[in-house]
């Protein structure tokens, strides 16, 4: 979560491409970004903007649901490469498995 507060300190929508509002997070109004890194150099790799109404048109996810659909657009550059995923409970579920398992990779939960 990236907070916004505007020019103003005062939380507004103006500048951002969707406004999340989540009560639990310590800075609960802002930008919900999803995002998938190297666990050897801990470089963000690729990101993923929660944007409200347009999420549902994003590629996988009317067929496999949001988590596995965040996963996959994430990790769809490193296709076929064999590589690892490591996700936590948000992310990590049989459906998401079963989708990377076609793409070669292999799925640790934590």
């Amino acid at each position: 979560m990236s907070a916004w507060q505007g020019s103003n300190r005062k939380h507004k929508h103006n500048g951002m491409p969707h406004v999340t509002k989540i009560q639990r997070k310590p800075e609960g109004i802002g930008e919900e970004i999803k995002t998938i890194a190297c666990a050897e150099t801990s470089i963000l790799l690729q990101l993923d903007l929660v944007e409200g109404v347009r999420q549902a048109g994003k590629q996988y996810q009317k067929e496999l649901g949001s988590g596995t659909a965040t996963v996959l657009r994430l990790s769809q550059p490193y296709f076929g490469t064999g590589r690892t995923v490591v996700a936590d409970s948000a992310f990590a579920s049989v459906k998401t498995l079963i989708e990377l398992k076609k793409h070669v990779y292999t799925l640790l939960a934590w």
